[in-house]
């Protein structure tokens, strides 16, 4: 989780999500919340709210399919 936190929070880079839509891209989202909101000292809401910024900045981006 460090590792992740150190591209996404220190680093601000990107994260780019690909495959099944159902399960995966979920999971891989709920990662990222909980690595917020661990190694970013975020509440639920903070951590997700920080990922709908990355959203819109392009830095978070999912091509997943069903």
């Amino acid at each position: 989780m460090k590792e992740i936190w150190n591209i996404i929070g220190d680093k601000e880079g990107h994260i780019y999500v690909c495959g099944d839509a159902r399960n995966m891209a979920r999971e891989v989202k709920e990662i990222i919340i909980e690595t917020i909101m661990t190694e970013g000292s975020k509440t639920r809401t903070e951590a997700e709210a920080y990922l709908k910024r990355m959203e819109s900045q392009r830095r978070y981006s999912a091509d997943v399919w069903s």
